[in-house]
C-alpha cells in the first residue's frame, strides 16, 4: 500500500477495536495474575503490563497496516516510514488506578491522518465498554 493509499474506514476502525480488545484482555489477565510496577519519575510511573499492551496494540496494527507509522506512550515516537498515517496509543490509560488496583482505566487509540485526528478508540475492558468515534471520510 503506498502512503496515499486509503484504506476503507472500517478496515480502520476495525484493526483499532480489534487491538484494543487484545489489549484489554491482556490487560485483565495481567491484573489477575500479577504485573511489577515500573517508575518512569518520581510520580510518573508504568507497568509491565502498559508494555505488553502496547507491543499487543503495535503489532495487530503493524499486520494490517505496515507502513504506517506510531506514537505510543512507552516507545515515543515510532515514524520508520513517510505514511501519512500515524496511530497514537496508550495503552494503559490510567495506569495510576490499574497499579493501585482500581477498576478504571482504558485502552485508548487514535488515528491521524496528514495530522488531523480521523478517528478514535476508547475500550474499558473491566466493564467492557467500547466507544468509537471515526470521520468516516476518505483520507486522501
Amino acid at each position: 500500500m503506498s502512503k496515499n493509499t486509503c484504506p476503507e474506514s472500517h478496515t480502520l476502525l476495525s484493526t483499532a477495536v480489534d487491538a484494543a480488545k487484545t489489549a484489554g484482555s491482556l490487560l485483565l489477565k495481567r491484573a489477575r495474575d500479577g504485573f511489577h510496577i515500573e517508575y518512569k519519575n518520581i510520580v510518573n510511573l508504568a507497568t509491565d503490563a502498559d508494555r505488553a499492551a502496547e507491543e499487543s496494540i503495535v503489532s495487530t496494527i503493524r499486520d494490517a497496516f505496515p507502513a504506517h507509522r506510531f506514537l505510543a506512550e512507552e516507545r515515543g515516537l515510532e515514524a520508520r516510514s513517510e505514511s501519512l498515517y500515524q496511530w497514537i496509543i496508550d495503552p494503559l490509560d490510567g495506569t495510576t488506578n490499574y497499579a493501585h488496583g482500581f477498576p478504571f482505566y482504558a485502552v485508548s487509540i487514535g488515528l491521524e491522518y496528514a495530522g488531523t485526528c480521523v478517528l478514535g478508540v476508547v475500550f474499558d475492558p473491566v466493564h467492557d465498554e467500547l466507544f468509537t468515534a471515526d470521520s468516516d471520510r476518505e483520507h486522501t
